[in-house]
């Protein structure tokens, strides 16, 4: 649901990058596409933003982008993620998970940035393309609730964040849950055989960025 475009056209490109860019899994793309994505942009005379709420249910993608923004200086970034869990045949499951807010210079960077985690099976959390102006949002320890204990006693987990200057640009909102090493060793190896293949996880994403002045697109 877009919420707030004059033009249907608009609209529809916004939608397209919702739903095109899917990385790190074999599976069919609407497979993937199981998730409600609730996306509200409003322009005012003081400033912009994008709201970007995502209900994900039973994913088992490993690598994603979510969403990209250009800041400017001023700008702010406010990321909430609730009812985060992941399962395998049912159970709950602790994996190593999370979000991060990467800058780079183009959108083709970030892509080449995940195909290269993928194909080296690295984890994009564990803070080797780590820049100060990126921002990480770690779900492992929500990962980690019993089996048994409901999933709303999961706490919300907020990160925040101004962007100074000298740090305005091109940033890109990424999934990423971190694979275990292969069991035969061999880089980017995703068949069933993998103890972490089947992994599905759920979790409620709010995000908003907002920039102040009356520039928000990229």
């Amino acid at each position: 649901v877009i919420v707030g475009f004059e033009d249907i056209a608009l609209a529809e490109r916004r939608i397209a990058s919702l739903i095109v860019p899917v990385v790190g899994t074999r599976m069919p793309l609407w497979k993937n596409l199981a998730h409600v994505a609730i996306v509200s942009l409003w322009r005012t005379e003081t400033g912009s933003a994008l709201i970007h709420h995502l209900d994900i249910k039973n994913d088992q993608r490993t690598l994603f982008k979510v969403e990209t923004f250009c800041f400017e200086p001023g700008g702010s970034m406010n990321i909430t993620v609730s009812a985060f869990e992941a399962t395998k045949e049912g159970k709950r499951l602790p994996v190593r998970a999370g979000f991060i807010m990467i800058k780079t210079t183009s959108e083709s960077q970030l892509q080449q940035m995940l195909e290269e985690s993928i194909e080296d099976n690295t984890c994009i959390l564990d803070g080797s393309i780590f820049k100060a102006e990126n921002l990480v949002v770690d779900m492992t320890a929500a990962s980690a609730i019993p089996t048994g204990v409901a999933k709303s006693s999961s706490k919300a987990v907020n990160r925040q964040r101004i962007v100074q200057a000298g740090g305005e640009g091109l940033y890109s909102l990424v999934f990423a849950r971190c694979l275990e090493p292969s069991p035969d060793g061999v880089k980017g190896d995703f068949t069933a055989e993998r103890p972490d293949a089947d992994v599905k996880v759920d979790f409620v994403l709010h995000a908003a960025f907002v920039n102040p002045g009356p520039n928000y697109l990229n």
